[in-house]
């Protein structure tokens, strides 16, 4: 907790030097506004760890405890074995509905990509599944099929025996 302070703190003040240094006054209040910037989140986690260090001497009588679980009201066993049992199961859940969410995407991608090819079946070779608006001399091209040079098409005139 102590790391994502300071590296909030840190990024924020990176942020206002950036949005300050163009300004004319900067360069004059720059030392005093860097002394602020390491002053302030200083105190507060020496603050911090002093309140942590009382309460850990403090929470070593029971009646401190007690007088705590009243006044803020903390919940019962139930609650805590209730609590308990989410926790366990809460990230497990939680992975199964990510890669059941990955699962459908892949299967609305597959089904799209199905439903945009198209089939195409070679005399007698294997039939081969290409994208929609392919040609036939491309098809073949992918499944490696040779194909007359009439096919080809750019010549003048056909080749003798494409007509």
């Amino acid at each position: 907790m102590i790391g994502l302070v300071i590296i909030a703190w840190a990024h924020g003040c990176i942020g206002i030097h950036f949005w300050l240094r163009i300004r004319p006054g900067y360069p004059r209040l720059a030392p005093w506004l860097l002394g602020a910037a390491v002053a302030l989140p200083l105190l507060a986690l020496v603050g911090f760890l002093t309140g942590a260090q009382e309460v850990q001497v403090l929470a070593t009588d029971p009646e401190w405890i007690m007088e705590r679980a009243i006044a803020e009201n903390w919940p019962g066993l139930d609650t805590v074995e209730t609590l308990t049992t989410f926790a366990i199961w809460s990230m497990p859940s939680a992975i199964a509905f990510i890669l059941l969410l990955i699962g459908l995407r892949e299967l609305l991608h597959l089904r799209r990509r199905m439903k945009a090819s198209v089939r195409i079946a070679f005399f007698d070779e294997q039939p081969v599944t290409v994208p929609r608006g392919t040609s036939v001399l491309e098809a073949s091209r992918l499944a490696g099929i040779p194909m007359p040079p009439c096919a080809e098409g750019g010549a003048a005139a056909p080749p003798a025996g494409c007509a």
